[in-house]
């Protein structure tokens, strides 16, 4: 060791205070190894000598970037130029990852403010006939044989993918029901398949697709879930099909809105219903 008087060493907290750190902050470093004071006196009082404050300068500083004590540590004892363009080469990949990330997040959070901003005033038991361009759906069969706990796996698995694929988070996930069931009073909530609107986008190739087509659409919100008012809902879009001579070219999709996101209870759900149209 230097011989070196007290007046040339500073104390813990000296040192500890020049850098905006705490005392326990020393104490820790020397537990693992990172940065050990110069000498301990007889009392006790730990004292660091220049070089620990150099080296206390590029722990503070590196800490600062959110490098590990591990990095830090075989950096100091392996401390080069080029070493350090090395270490701060993968940080800032680290950080553009995660910058990508949050960014992802971000766009995901506006998508769904802006859904569901957009589906606040809704009109309520208006059936109304409008133009839809074409959309791509992300399908998820059904069999008959399924299990109400089928079911339910394949819903949770299909709304995972669709939450989490690329973060182009979609909140709104439905069911499909083939005009024979929906007209039929033993089967009008059995359901063919679940979907969700996706992008057309690389990122889902792998999944089962379905082109919604363009053209005349029937739709329609109502309150409430759709097996609490199914046989008045048919029975209203029946009658509008008929007085209108029209008839239905396409499966049903039902797609609750306001679902359990928003409420615990199923009759201040809102739901809507669609599909695609033709004049007789």
């Amino acid at each position: 060791m230097p011989n070196n008087t007290n007046k040339d060493f500073f104390t813990a907290g000296e040192l500890a205070n020049i850098y905006g750190i705490s005392k326990q902050a020393l104490l820790y470093y020397d537990k693992v190894k990172l940065l050990s004071p110069d000498m301990i006196a007889e009392n006790g009082y730990r004292h660091y000598y220049i070089q620990q404050y150099l080296d206390l300068e590029l722990i503070v500083n590196l800490r600062s970037l959110e490098f590990s004590i591990a990095d830090i540590k075989e950096y100091l004892d392996n401390r080069g130029k080029d070493k350090l363009i090395q270490m701060l080469n993968n940080r800032k990949k680290e950080c553009e990852k995660i910058i990508k990330t949050n960014q992802q997040i971000c766009d995901a959070i506006t998508t769904i403010l802006n859904d569901t901003e957009d589906n606040l005033d809704v009109p309520l038991e208006r059936i109304t006939l409008n133009w839809r361009q074409e959309n791509l759906l992300r399908i998820t069969p059904l069999l008959e044989s399924d299990s109400a706990v089928d079911r339910i796996v394949k819903f949770a698995k299909h709304t995972q993918v669709t939450f989490h694929n690329d973060h182009l988070l979609k909140k709104r996930c439905g069911w499909i029901i083939d005009t024979e069931n929906f007209n039929a009073d033993d089967k009008f909530y059995t359901s063919k398949a679940f979907f969700s609107l996706i992008p057309s986008s690389p990122g889902h190739k792998k999944v089962l697709k379905q082109v919604l087509p363009k053209g005349l659409y029937l739709e329609m919100y109502f309150q409430g879930s759709y097996f609490q008012n199914a046989k008045r809902i048919r029975g209203k879009i029946n009658q509008f099909l008929e007085t209108n001579e029209l008839y239905a070219v396409s499966d049903i999709f039902v797609m609750p809105i306001d679902n359990h996101w928003f409420t615990k209870n199923p009759s201040e759900y809102i739901t809507k219903i669609f599909m695609q149209v033709k004049e007789k």
